[in-house]
């Protein structure tokens, strides 16, 4: 006898019938329905039907009434009577009330059905001792990222009606109705030419090691979150002791080494305790699991969207992540990494900073100014890369010769909504800390 019980109703007819008849009535409906309800929600085969003739009316700008989409349905193998059919749905004096209620309720019988097929072959899978505990775990990922991805992917978007939406926000920014919807560097030099981190992008910033990649992530990533935003934080290769340690360090101002040692003057100790406070007081989540996968990201990612609100995440660094499966060569391994990030980024509508190694290649050049082509022996991250910047810290290769002593060089080879340039940052060592070249003071007193 299984041990899973068939559910015996998994679907509303009426949900169904009051969504596809309030369309058809109210044409201006679907194009906020369509967001979120695509035709496989739907549970009945006809009622799909009805769903995709609907769609197409509407996008090729007819009217969607009984008629029209009975006509576009009449004589399918679940239809006969297409006219009949959708009249029928229409209960004399309808209006429009509650789609939105019924479209939700739609959504959550088809995320039951999607979860009750998953618990039987993961049940299965489980009791099968000639299925390995990794693809088990494999398969829950998948499911968890289709129910997350579970978009209206066969919807068309109109252009048109996308455009007078874009210029309504564009009014409101101008009218200083609402704020720009990206996210600040930190860094007024970076955002004047990046535009700060924008939604739904993948910002890719790489260097060598011994720059300062790390750094640059945790501080842009206070700063991100004592202006409000509520960072997520892949850390892969350094824990969260470390991190945490580091991000101490540069709100203090006080060395790494000393917080370890705790060799503070009471000077120091009272900026280690109000950075504390200022850290206390913001939301940045950490996750240091080490060799996790693309889909193990994304699941993380969006069940800290969900109970955080993360709307930006930080992931350090690329390379130091796994491929679902072993791929042939190393290239095709980050390809699905760079182009699983993207549409990460797409999915939480958030921006994704990942941090780059370079290789070795660099270092092989008189100038180790990194280029983009440094970056093409790594599978597409210059190709789903929304932005690509280098750190570069000249004093680190010349240190008795160069002209920018505790700098740092951000080289931006690629900007899709922007410039292209070099921005230069102060650099100190000590507390591992970027800052603007016209800001002197620590991160406590002018920076936060």
């Amino acid at each position: 006898m299984s041990d899973f019980v068939e559910t015996p109703k998994m679907f509303s007819k009426e949900s169904e019938e009051m969504v596809l008849a309030g369309i058809m009535l109210y044409n201006d409906e679907y194009h906020d329905i369509s967001r979120s309800l695509n035709k496989s929600h739907f549970y009945l085969l006809a009622h799909q039907e009805v769903w995709e003739a609907i769609g197409k009316i509407i996008i090729d700008g007819k009217e969607a009434d009984p008629i029209t989409v009975g006509h576009a349905v009449e004589g399918s193998d679940v239809i006969d009577d297409g006219i009949l059919f959708c009249q029928q749905m229409i209960p004399t004096g309808f209006f429009i009330q509650g789609i939105d209620q019924h479209a939700e309720i739609i959504r959550e019988y088809a995320t039951r059905r999607v979860l009750a097929n998953s618990a039987r072959e993961l049940g299965k899978a489980a009791v099968d001792n000639s299925v390995s505990i990794e693809s088990i775990k494999t398969m829950a990922q998948a499911t968890a990222l289709d129910l997350v991805e579970d978009e209206a992917q066969d919807v068309v978007v109109d252009a048109g009606a996308l455009a007078l939406e874009i210029t309504e926000h564009i009014e409101k920014i101008a009218g200083g109705e609402v704020e720009q919807g990206a996210i600040g560097s930190g860094y007024p030099e970076i955002d004047e030419m990046t535009g700060g981190y924008r939604k739904a992008s993948l910002d890719i910033y790489a260097a060598r090691p011994g720059m300062g990649k790390t750094a640059f992530l945790t501080g842009s990533m206070i700063k991100a979150a004592v202006a409000g935003a509520r960072p997520h934080i892949f850390s892969l290769e350094m824990s969260r002791r470390k991190i945490v340690q580091r991000m101490l360090s540069q709100i203090s101002a006080i060395p790494v080494k000393k917080i370890e040692s705790a060799g503070m003057t009471d000077e120091e100790w009272a900026r280690y305790y109000k950075a504390v406070k200022i850290l206390n007081n913001i939301k940045i989540t950490i996750d240091d699991t080490p060799g996790l996968n693309i889909a193990q990201v994304r699941s993380r990612a969006t069940a800290s969207a969900i109970k955080n609100g993360t709307d930006i995440i930080g992931l350090d660094y690329i390379q130091m992540m796994n491929a679902i499966k072993p791929l042939p060569s190393r290239v095709y391994e980050i390809e699905q990494i760079s182009r699983g990030l993207k549409e990460m980024a797409k999915m939480l509508d958030v921006p994704v900073i990942a941090l780059a190694q370079l290789s070795r290649g660099v270092e092989n050049r008189q100038d180790k100014r990194p280029l983009l082509s440094d970056l093409r022996d790594s599978g597409s991250l210059e190709q789903d890369a929304d932005l690509v910047a280098f750190l570069y810290r000249d004093e680190y290769y010349n240190p008795d010769t160069t002209e920018f002593p505790d700098q740092c060089e951000l080289l931006i080879r690629k900007n899709r909504e922007g410039a292209l340039g070099t921005v230069r940052l102060h650099w100190s060592g000590e507390t591992t800390t970027f800052s603007s070249l016209n800001l002197t003071s620590a991160m406590t007193g002018a920076s936060i």
